[in-house]
């Protein structure tokens, strides 16, 4: 659902016929930025006393991964969405490394 609300928001820039094509695309930081608040609600609950919600170990490792890889990649479309800055896309290339790096190894 959130991927197709990015991809019709990449066809409505009307900045940039071509931009959907390059990446990061600006409008995905909103994306980046609901699943950053959606693994950081479930890191909360997962720490809090008395809370309904408790996942294993392994579980909350990989809630921890995937917060830092939305929060990091939230930050350097951020700087390229808001700044302008070309710094952003080299943040996200170290945000693509971590995610695909760390993937397998962290699910399996």
């Amino acid at each position: 659902g959130l991927s197709s609300i990015t991809a019709a928001l990449y066809s409505l820039s009307g900045e940039c016929d071509t931009c959907s094509f390059f990446f990061p695309a600006t409008e995905a930081f909103y994306t980046y930025a609901i699943f950053a608040v959606f693994y950081s609600l479930c890191l909360s609950l997962a720490y809090a006393p008395n809370s309904p919600v408790a996942p294993r170990k392994t579980v909350r490792w990989w809630l921890w991964y995937l917060l830092s890889v939305y929060a990091s990649a939230m930050v350097g479309s951020g700087i390229v969405y808001f700044g302008g800055k070309d710094l952003g896309f080299c943040v996200m290339d170290i945000v693509i490394l971590w995610y695909s790096i760390f993937y397998a190894p962290l699910l399996y």
